[in-house]
């Protein structure tokens, strides 16, 4: 144990909050002191992620973020779905499609797929629903877009639309 872990351990006794603090020197169950390389009390494991830091950790986050939707190149252009529209001055999380010249890499444009309706007696985080797949097609100029509740959208790249009488939901 370090000498600030110590320290930490034996201010914590004097608060009243831990009980049993034995002397400043490590010892081993059979009373003497550990050998070069081993511990009386090992340091406890990180937990997953913490990467062994003894900084006080933070709660996990409510929702878990969108996993990365791989990109779409159709002819010289390349669509993407933006998830974190709201960092970017946009109205929502999620939703959002993105196309970018190919060559150049600068981008084009910017569609709403899907509106979401936030409820405020709800926080939002949890009402965030993201591009969950982007696929070329059916047709050429086409680009099918599946949200994480498995909607499905078609939007035409070409007049940058969504035909809301296209929108579908595939059948279990």
């Amino acid at each position: 144990m370090s000498l600030h872990r110590q320290t930490g351990l034996c201010l914590a006794l004097a608060f009243g909050t831990i009980t049993g603090c034995k002397s400043s020197a490590p010892t081993l169950p059979d009373g003497h002191p550990p050998a070069e390389g081993r511990h009386a009390n090992p340091p406890p494991a990180a937990p997953p992620g913490s990467q062994g830091s003894d900084e006080m950790q933070l709660p996990a986050p409510k929702r878990v973020g969108p996993d990365e939707v791989a990109p779409v190149q159709i002819g010289n252009v390349i669509y993407q779905a933006i998830h974190w529209g709201r960092e970017r001055g946009l109205p929502q999380n999620g939703g959002y499609l993105e196309a970018i010249d190919a060559s150049t890499r600068k981008p084009m444009w910017t569609l709403r797929v899907y509106a979401i309706e936030y409820d405020p007696s709800l926080e939002e985080d949890v009402q965030d629903v993201f591009i969950a797949r982007l696929t070329a097609g059916p047709a050429n100029h086409e680009l099918t877009v599946v949200d994480e509740n498995d909607r499905r959208f078609v939007v035409n790249v070409q007049s940058r639309s969504v035909d809301p009488a296209v929108e579908t939901k595939p059948p279990r």
